[in-house]
């Protein structure tokens, strides 16, 4: 009977492990960056259709256009498969320094689900920042 209980137990903390993933966080864009975002001052913009890519280097486009998507929840996509393609590819950065890359739905190789505004906004910037 003894034996029962420890296994019940072991079950039961077996089970609340495996429901406590940390699948269900997100994040918020800025706080993936390594620093304060405000100090990008290139940003390099990567159509995945065409495979056009843009550099941005004015700092006060590139500010007020981080500025409105800095708050951009990331929140972790269940499905992790690896998946071929992107919108668009972004990259942030420092004084020539590489700080930041990200897609429309990934950071870091983790898949993640974000606003479609987000896209839009990406877009947007690419087909008409300076």
């Amino acid at each position: 009977m003894k034996c029962f209980h420890v296994v019940s137990i072991l079950i039961l903390l077996l089970i609340s492990a495996c429901s406590q993933s940390n699948n269900t966080t997100s994040k918020k864009l800025s706080e993936f960056y390594p620093g304060e975002i405000q100090n990008v001052d290139q940003v390099e913009i990567t159509n995945g259709s065409s495979g056009e890519r843009k550099s941005f280097k004015n700092k006060e486009n590139i500010s007020e256009w981080l500025e409105s998507i800095k708050d951009v929840t990331f929140r972790i996509d269940q499905e992790q498969e690896k998946r071929d393609g992107f919108r668009y590819s972004v990259k942030l950065f420092e004084s020539g320094e590489n700080k930041l890359s990200f897609s429309t739905n990934t950071i870091n190789d983790r898949q993640y689900i974000t606003d479609d505004n987000f896209y839009e906004s990406i877009k947007e910037f690419f087909e008409n920042g300076e």
